[in-house]
């Protein structure tokens, strides 16, 4: 059936589907999707080590899920 993303106990047909929802939607308490971190390699910049931390672990969940 193609690729689908599974994140909050929910299917999305597609990535779009998942960042429009999750713009709105809290991903956990207090925490919605914001503005891309712009990231050299895979080290994030300094001051924003802690948000980063935070987006990389909700894309390694969505990338997980997508290649189950």
């Amino acid at each position: 059936k193609g690729v689908r993303y599974l994140m909050g106990g929910r299917t999305f047909e597609c990535l779009d589907a998942v960042i429009n929802r999750y713009r709105k939607e809290q991903i956990v308490e207090g925490h919605t999707l914001g503005q891309p971190l712009i990231a050299e390699g895979h080290q994030i910049e300094p001051q924003q080590n802690t948000t980063g931390a935070a987006a990389e672990k909700i894309y390694a969940t969505l990338r997980e899920c997508r290649d189950q």
